[in-house]
């Protein structure tokens, strides 16, 4: 059961971002420098972004988040129990992995009220309909990233959280009745199997 949509009213300021890679190159951090300098010193946003995840090679970014002058503006958070709870307090969810499947993260942001950007690559682009249910920055491309999170900011977001929650729950539908399938199916192979070789034993 998913908790019922509860309206919000804009964004924080300082913006409230929420990124959940960790410091993995696969998941996107090193981008998300990019991201965060280009935020500060071309768009002059004020934010904070809240890093959740493994946050054990932080140590070997200090340097270059010195460098970028954005250490006020990354928070390594860690690993936590409650993601959901990060997905209320964040405005803004950012999915920069370079390659996602089914993406499951990103549909329990929309559940939470949390706007989505994403990369578009993977499932990420499979579940956002850009401008309507989230919103997604060219391929791997940061620039583009900075540049849509600074239109986010200047863009009336009233309705795109609701039809991002109404988006997530038709998409945890789905995937909830595929895995039931899936599973069905194994067990009827594996009945099968079982079958064959009490046969085969006869």
């Amino acid at each position: 059961e998913t908790a019922a949509f509860e309206p919000r009213e804009g964004l924080s300021n300082p913006l409230q971002l929420l990124f959940l890679g960790g410091t993995s190159t696969g998941k996107g951090f090193e981008e998300l420098l990019v991201l965060a300098e280009l935020l500060k010193n071309k768009y002059h946003i004020l934010f904070r972004i809240l890093v959740a995840g493994d946050c054990s090679g932080s140590g070997k970014y200090a340097a270059e988040i010195e460098k970028k002058n954005i250490v006020k503006e990354i928070v390594f958070y860690g690993f936590t129990k409650d993601v959901n709870k990060l997905f209320r307090r964040a405005d803004v969810f950012l999915m920069m992995s370079h390659l996602e499947a089914f993406g499951l993260v990103t549909v329990e942001a929309m559940l939470n009220g949390a706007l989505v950007l994403g990369n578009s690559t993977g499932g990420t682009k499979e579940i956002i309909e850009n401008g309507k249910t989230g919103f997604l920055y060219k391929e791997n491309n940061t620039e583009d990233a900075g540049k849509v999170l600074a239109e986010i900011c200047r863009t009336d977001l009233n309705g795109i959280r609701e039809q991002a929650y109404k988006c997530a729950q038709t998409k945890v539908s789905i995937k909830q009745t595929a895995d039931e399938v899936e599973k069905v199916y194994s067990e009827v192979k594996d009945l099968r199997a079982a079958d064959a070789g009490h046969r085969g034993l006869l």
